[in-house]
């Protein structure tokens, strides 16, 4: 990787948007650069200002930030400018430019805010992501959640970092039977588009050790994704993490659902296995359970379905066929 392809990566790093993949590749990168170095020093410096300072700029200086930082991140990239001199030196630089000396304290806190604002304008979402103890996102009852993703996941302790787009950048973190880490695993799994996330979600909330009954909207959210869910993955993992809870009325209306309408046999005959585990259990078959059997094996066009439908009638004393 070049040289220049690194500041980007260390400013994406101070945000907490550094992929977890690039992460081992730049700290070594760091360790051998003392300009990338003090580039990260300098940034998180300028964190700490703005974190201790509230300014509340006239808005045609904070214009003048935004443009002269668009054009130095514009400079930066194709090389212009670079050389010795760090972030600092180059924020000054830039006030001193235009503004007397009397006004460059308070302009290099303008200046500040620009940044702030033109790095939210022009990176990639997650920027200025704050991580808050017992914050809960569904407690206001209005907020428009945009996107999740997994930061952190620790199969020892269960606990789960994510991070989500509302109104502004969050992050939480907690463990896995935390009702606010489950009401956002059950957003995950309905609402991501990502395929990969959804798929997370559902193993996350399968990784789970339930010691009473699922909650209600993690099983509704499971069966919404086995019911609708594009991929085939999510949906075999939903109908397998549904397996693990008592067969409730809800969880059966949603097996019944995969046996008559899923394309993908596999999960058919998982559904099948579900049906029979209930009668080996020692339940009664349903009146509905016999139904959808029977529909399988008329109308299945799978033979090894058909096979597998009519043997759990039979070993469930149902002796039509």
């Amino acid at each position: 990787m070049k040289h220049d392809d690194y500041p980007e990566r260390v400013i994406l790093l101070t945000y907490g948007e550094l992929e977890p993949s690039e992460l081992p590749d730049l700290e070594g990168h760091l360790r051998e650069c003392q300009e990338c170095r003090r580039l990260l020093a300098e940034v998180e410096q300028m964190q700490e200002v703005l974190e201790q300072s509230s300014p509340e700029p006239p808005e045609h200086l904070l214009q003048q930030s935004r443009e002269r930082l668009k054009t130095s991140l514009q400079c930066t990239r194709s090389g212009v400018g670079s050389g010795a001199r760090g972030w600092s030196e180059r924020l000054k630089a830039l006030i001193q430019g235009s503004l007397a000396p009397v006004q460059v304290a308070g302009a290099l806190a303008i200046l500040c805010v620009g940044i702030m604002i033109g790095y939210l304008t022009f990176s990639p979402s997650g920027a200025g992501e704050q991580q808050l103890a017992g914050f809960d996102p569904f407690a206001s009852g209005n907020v428009k959640i945009n996107s999740v993703s997994f930061q952190k996941t620790d199969a020892v302790s269960g606990e789960v970092e994510l991070a989500f787009q509302a109104s502004r950048p969050f992050r939480i973190r907690g463990n896995v039977d935390d009702p606010r880490i489950q009401r956002l695993l059950a957003y995950a799994l309905i609402n991501e588009q990502n395929p990969g996330v959804r798929l997370r979600a559902v193993n996350t909330i399968g990784a789970q050790s339930i010691t009473e009954g699922m909650d209600l909207e993690i099983q509704a959210a499971l069966i919404g994704a086995l019911k609708t869910d594009s991929n085939p993955a999510v949906r075999q993992l939903a109908l397998s993490t549904l397996a693990k809870h008592p067969f409730t009325s809800e969880i059966k209306e949603a097996v019944l659902s995969v046996l008559a309408y899923d394309e993908n046999a596999k999960l058919r005959i998982e559904a099948i296995n579900m049906l029979e585990a209930t009668v080996t259990a020692g339940h009664e078959i349903e009146s509905d359970v016999i139904d959808a059997l029977e529909d399988r094996i008329q109308k299945d066009d799978n033979n090894f379905i058909r096979l597998r439908a009519q043997a759990v009638l039979q070993n469930a004393g149902y002796e039509r066929f």
